[in-house]
């Protein structure tokens, strides 16, 4: 058998809307477990706990990023390119993903070490270190069920680590009254138990064989690189005030700052489900241009999506925040109002950029986005000495805005769209939307 037979096998084909489902319920029950979770930390641990967990996470969120180094996304554009088969690029990344994990593990206990808080321990380090693994297994392995269109498999690594950290949490820090070392420790289970489940589901599909194939390593990594260095920068971005506030600030801003943050993206739940999906069809379409073209309409309806989903938070922000946190948590209500202009904004550029990545180019997104990172530091390192949090959400807001903008051109350039076939809304947008919910509906009554 070939492997293009093989691989063919294994795939399940659907319709991208059929795909969408599983992952978005799966998103909107890990965004209510984590939701719930913050609530334990912040009602358990205050400002301060809030903050300090923000400083740990901060080093494996980063060492993975960098550990990964493109490999997820690696093996799901050459699974869905067929460049080898299925079972050599599984066992290539499955020797990748162990030993990535030992150096990640190495580098975490450096940072930590070197940025060394007076509520650190040597079990949070540990617990901190070993989320580093855990998590490098189950995105591997999310990046080959993303390349074989099993969208449900992939479900697992976008839900799962977020339901059992919140049963660990309520456990260990809510019952038991572990502290922060409970609230990391409950991170550290979570991932590592979604690794396993993982592995577990991937056997159903191959041998689970660890055996490094150089060709192979070498070419994956030499696009892997790609995705990994831009990618990086994207996470940079994204966390680089939150190294600044710590820096600059105290660890009570970095805990307003940090519940902002992770209130405001929410709003990127629904383009987060959408990414993975418009890389694995951008990586496998024959048209390209007539699937940006798709990908255009998507991201305009998930824009005007998350402007709703703005305008309602905003409303509510200043009663609901200090209702559910606590009155200590009121400031940053304000913090994430201010966010959610460029975090809106971020929801058009993170669908666009995953185009761009399933078409084999990640690096074009670098033109705008080491500005985007360059901004963010010097914008930080000015603002936040003097306006603490509200000056880190203040340059953050700012620097998405403009970023998305720049993107959006970029975009269209590369893609040789013209602008106006990618901002403008048409009457087809919406016909389309509707055509493809009803079809979804027919078909669950139909069963």
């Amino acid at each position: 058998m070939t492997h293009t037979s093989t691989s063919n096998h294994m795939r399940a084909k659907r319709s991208f809307l059929r795909d969408v489902m599983p992952i978005l319920t799966g998103r909107i029950a890990v965004q209510i477990a984590s939701f719930i979770t913050g609530i334990i930390i912040a009602r358990v641990l205050g400002v301060e706990g809030k903050g300090l967990i923000a400083a740990v996470i901060l080093a494996p969120q980063m060492i993975i990023t960098i550990a990964e180094f493109g490999v997820r996304n690696a093996a799901a554009f050459h699974i869905g390119r067929e460049t080898w088969p299925v079972e050599k690029i599984v066992e290539t990344t499955l020797a990748t993903a162990f030993l990535t994990s030992l150096i990640g593990m190495a580098l975490c206990f450096g940072w930590l070490w070197l940025t060394w808080e007076d509520g650190y321990t040597p079990l949070i380090v540990v617990f901190a270190c070993l989320v580093v693994p855990g998590a490098i297994v189950y995105t591997y392995i999310a990046g080959i069920f993303l390349g074989l269109q099993r969208i449900d498999e992939f479900t697992v690594s976008n839900w799962a680590p977020g339901i059992s950290k919140l049963f660990g949490t309520a456990f260990f820090v809510g019952a038991l009254g572990f502290g922060t070392a409970g609230a990391v420790g409950a991170m550290t289970l979570s991932v590592l138990l979604v690794a396993a489940i993982m592995l577990s589901n991937l056997s159903l599909f191959v041998p689970l064989r660890v055996r490094f194939t150089p060709e192979i390593a070498r070419k994956m990594t030499g696009i892997g690189s790609s995705f990994a260095v831009v990618y990086f920068m994207m996470v940079m971005v994204y966390k680089a005030n939150i190294f600044l506030v710590q820096q600059f600030g105290s660890i009570e801003q970095l805990g307003f700052y940090s519940l902002s943050s992770n209130l405001a993206e929410l709003l990127w739940q629904i383009p987060a489900v959408m990414s993975a999906l418009v890389f694995a069809r951008s990586a496998a379409a024959k048209d390209e241009a007539k699937f940006s073209l798709k990908v255009a309409m998507l991201a305009r309806l998930t824009f005007l999506i998350g402007m709703i989903g703005a305008v309602i938070a905003a409303l509510l922000a200043r009663t609901v925040i200090p209702l559910i946190y606590g009155e200590a948590f009121a400031p940053s209500a304000d913090i994430f109002v201010v966010l959610l202009p460029g975090v809106v904004a971020m929801v058009v550029f993170k669908i666009l950029r995953q185009d761009l990545s399933g078409r084999g180019t990640p690096w074009a997104a670098s033109w705008i986005i080491v500005p985007m990172l360059a901004s963010t530091i010097i914008l930080g390192a000015l603002f936040i000495p003097t306006y603490g949090a509200m000056g880190a959400a203040i340059s953050m807001s700012s620097v998405y805005v403009v970023g998305t903008l720049g993107f959006i051109v970029l975009y269209a350039r590369v893609t040789h769209l013209p602008l106006k076939d990618l901002v403008l809304y048409r009457k087809s947008d919406f016909t389309t939307l509707k055509d493809a919910f009803t079809r979804l509906l027919n078909k669950r009554r139909k069963r």
